[in-house]
């Protein structure tokens, strides 16, 4: 039973951070709670109300992964779920994760002590950032047919 459990905990430990890791976390968490509000009151969807997307300017005709999600986080502020999910949504699945990692390192950063890992392979990481480049992929492969 031990040695499944060893398995199964990952390999890397952010319980620990150095000073320069806590000030990255601070500055971020910090940044955070400044751009919430300002994506609440500012809709994305209309023109000129921040800058255009740097991948939309040198492409033009293609979506990356994280298109739209800008916009998804806004309806998302304004609880208006369905339509948050269309704008992208694999950040919208991927949301719930990276906020409890955030949690996680700003805990951690601040009483030493991280939040319960969650029980995740090691491997998964990696599955997820595959997932998003196929979702990438898939998203302008769908655009150019037309469905």
């Amino acid at each position: 039973m031990k040695t499944l459990l060893a398995r199964l905990r990952p390999r890397l430990t952010i319980d620990r951070f150095s000073r320069s890791e806590r000030l990255f976390v601070g500055l971020f968490a910090v940044g955070t709670v400044c751009a919430l509000p300002i994506v609440f009151l500012y809709d994305p969807s209309i023109p000129g109300t921040y800058p255009s997307c740097p991948s939309k300017w040198l492409s033009s005709a293609w979506d990356c992964p994280g298109c739209g999600t800008l916009r998804m986080l806004h309806r998302l502020l304004h609880l208006r779920f369905a339509e948050s999910f269309a704008f992208n949504p694999a950040s919208f699945l991927c949301l719930p994760l990276l906020a409890y990692y955030v949690l996680h390192c700003a805990h951690a950063c601040i009483t030493g002590r991280g939040l319960p890992r969650l029980l995740m392979p090691v491997w998964m990481p990696r599955l997820i950032l595959v997932m998003v480049l196929v979702f990438g992929v898939a998203r302008n492969l769908l655009k150019m047919t037309g469905t």
